[in-house]
């Protein structure tokens, strides 16, 4: 996984704790310090920017009737973890996150399960018997619909 995973405030606290997967980081601005932390931060900061636009439609799947970005963080942000499936920053448009998953996919299924059994994502570390809990995968893909 994509070093730097965001945790809400008050996610570990959840009776069902939430994980959102994107597939990897898209931008061509990319640093040495970048972490999926610090891009939650900088949508907070920027909420109007347009690269943060996925992140409003991730949050109204579970909330449709956010006022504004402070209500968004305290309805849906500080209530999940968000992290990327590809350990690696993804140009715009190129295959890199297609090959990246294909070298390297029991890699990023073994820190994925490593970080779900740790969070308690899954009660019982088992795809089959979620408990209520709930998993989602998003990719770059949903968020051009």
């Amino acid at each position: 996984m994509f070093k730097g995973v965001y945790e809400g405030k008050n996610a570990k606290h959840q009776s069902k704790r939430i994980l959102i997967l994107g597939e990897s980081h898209y931008d061509k601005d990319g640093y040495n310090d970048f972490t999926t932390d610090s891009v939650v931060q900088n949508f907070y900061s920027n909420p109007g920017e347009k690269k943060y636009q996925f992140f409003h439609k991730i949050a109204k799947c579970f909330f449709e009737n956010v006022k504004d970005i402070d209500d968004e963080f305290e309805s849906f942000w500080n209530n999940v973890y968000f992290a990327n499936y590809v350990d690696g920053l993804c140009g715009i448009g190129d295959s890199k996150a297609k090959i990246l998953i294909k070298n390297n996919k029991e890699k990023y299924n073994n820190e994925l399960f490593e970080f779900i059994n740790k969070n308690e994502i899954i009660n019982d570390g088992t795809l089959e018997e979620l408990k209520l809990n709930v998993f989602n995968l998003l990719d770059h893909y949903y968020g051009k619909k």
